[in-house]
């Protein structure tokens, strides 16, 4: 292989490397032999028969992948907070309730109901589980829960903007490094049995293809030379057209 071969693989390598970094995809597998193929020189034709967009990984959005990771986790707590108002409220009647049985039995003349008792709790109920405390709790868990909604419509409308804006960008650069290492592989392979009769075979429907659109061009070629007037047809029209043009000279004169 000539020196300025060798020099275009290193530099190909270098490319690839780059690429692989930036995308983290240097510790792919399909990456690590590609990089070792081609400083290795070796297998340049089998990677000349790989087909053109599995080269090289396909590519995902890194960052929108990390927003979407958030977007899991504020869901999950989203989710789980909707169900602990209707708990702390079950645990607080609950506690409530005991509470109440226990004033009753101790107080057995006083006229309190259920719901005074649960507000007030005389003593016999722990501040945390009266009736406004609860509620408040219980409001300050809904607000948190339409907070995170918004936070969660937000970071979903991003992660769509950003993925959008990541698979564009990584395509493209993928495209043209693709293109690259098949035109190399293309040009450097070696020829065997195998792949000149694929090579032929291209070669020979391209020159098919191309003798049918001349064959084509020829015919619509043809068709419109028939349409134009003959040669011997455009002399006598001038030799008319001259002899009109000294009859009218000739009779101003």
């Amino acid at each position: 292989m000539p020196n300025s071969s060798r020099k275009e693989h290193e530099l190909l390598a270098e490319k690839i490397s780059l690429w692989a970094i930036e995308n983290q995809q240097f510790d792919s597998r399909h990456i690590q032999d590609l990089l070792k193929d081609l400083n290795s020189k070796s297998n340049w034709n089998y990677w000349s028969s790989v087909e053109a967009n599995n080269l090289l990984p396909k590519l995902g959005s890194l960052n929108s992948k990390r927003l979407r990771d958030r977007y899991q986790k504020f869901l999950f707590a989203r989710n789980l907070l909707v169900f602990l108002p209707v708990t702390i409220t079950w645990i607080a009647i609950s506690e409530a309730s005991s509470s109440f049985s226990e004033f009753t039995a101790a107080n057995e003349g006083s006229v309190v109901n259920f719901l005074q008792f649960w507000q007030d709790g005389y003593g016999y109920l722990l501040p945390v589980w009266r009736l406004s405390s609860v509620a408040l709790i219980d409001f300050l868990i809904l607000a948190l829960i339409m907070v995170l909604t918004i936070i969660l419509q937000l970071v979903s409308s991003q992660a769509e903007k950003l993925e959008s804006v990541e698979i564009e960008r990584g395509s493209l650069s993928r495209g043209v490094l693709i293109r690259e290492i098949f035109d190399f592989f293309s040009r450097n392979q070696k020829i065997t049995g195998l792949n000149f009769d694929k090579t032929l075979a291209n070669s020979l429907r391209d020159l098919s293809k191309s003798t049918r659109n001349l064959e084509q061009i020829t015919k619509e070629l043809n068709k419109s030379v028939k349409g134009f007037p003959s040669y011997l047809k455009i002399l006598r029209e001038i030799k008319t057209l001259n002899q009109e043009v000294r009859k009218l000279k000739n009779s101003r004169d």
